[in-house]
């Protein structure tokens, strides 16, 4: 991929960031005092990941650390639990399973956070692990447990009250 394909690239992840960022907290505004101000809290608080991913990638496209900042600002962003909250509120279809996709979405991006951003920082190459060759572990093995556990459409433990 070349430069400028790469520029291209990150530029279209902020933004689509951006888009959730803002879904979420129009979904969240929108829902009432379900979610009150936490959620923003938070949001911004993950927000330092994109922003800091954009700063580095707009100068060095292909750094990977800026990357992977990027991936975990979009794995944070997802609007499911927001739209959930607000379906849920207004008697919209598809609140409980927007929930039951979301209550889990939060292993991916702490295992990318856990694995990939400790493992590759402050230069993005991978850590050496035995004999100087290069064995990544799989982040989705360790993200993979919340998905059977919480894949439940009816009734979610956190938020089973609000009907």
């Amino acid at each position: 991929m070349s430069a400028r394909q790469s520029h291209r690239l990150a530029w279209s992840a902020f933004l689509l960031w951006v888009l959730f960022f803002v879904g979420s907290f129009a979904f969240s505004v929108a829902a009432g005092p379900i979610g009150g101000t936490g959620d923003l809290v938070f949001g911004l608080s993950v927000a330092a990941f994109p922003i800091v991913g954009i700063l580095i990638l707009t100068r060095q496209p292909g750094n990977s650390i800026g990357w992977i900042l990027m991936g975990i600002g979009l794995a944070w962003a997802l609007p499911f639990g927001s739209y959930g909250d607000f379906a849920l509120a207004r008697d919209l279809p598809g609140g409980a399973a927007s929930i039951a996709i979301a209550e889990p979405l939060w292993a991916p991006a702490i295992g990318i956070m856990g694995t990939f951003l400790i493992l590759r920082f402050p230069d993005g190459a991978p850590f050496p692990l035995g004999g100087g060759r290069s064995k990544g572990f799989p982040p989705w093995a360790s993200s993979a447990r919340p998905w059977p556990s919480c894949s439940c459409l009816e009734t979610c433990p956190t938020r089973a009250t609000r009907t």
